[in-house]
């Protein structure tokens, strides 16, 4: 899990969504946290800060879920994928 970019979307969510979010694996639309139009602005809020391109019709909104998710999304899109399992999963760390 990259603890850097686990900050960085908690400081996306504040300034882009004006919301905290407590937990890191908080379901964020079953705590209407997210909402439809809270979703395509931090779509847009995540491409512009991280350089990465989200295309909805090859992600699953699941990604969107927890703020780890988002994070493993994040590491899968940068081409990231030995961190992005490890994030989606908890297990090992950038170290191992």
């Amino acid at each position: 899990m990259s603890m850097s970019l686990i900050n960085d979307l908690h400081r996306l969510f504040r300034d882009h969504l004006q919301v905290e979010v407590p937990d890191n694996d908080m379901n964020l639309m079953e705590n209407g946290i997210i909402d439809s139009l809270a979703l395509v602005n931090l779509i847009l809020a995540i491409e512009e800060e991280f350089q990465v391109s989200v295309s909805l019709e090859e992600t699953d909104l699941q990604h969107f879920e927890t703020i780890n998710k988002l994070n493993a999304l994040i590491l899968e899109l940068r081409g990231d994928t030995i961190n992005a399992t490890r994030s989606e999963t908890g297990y090992g760390s950038a170290a191992d």
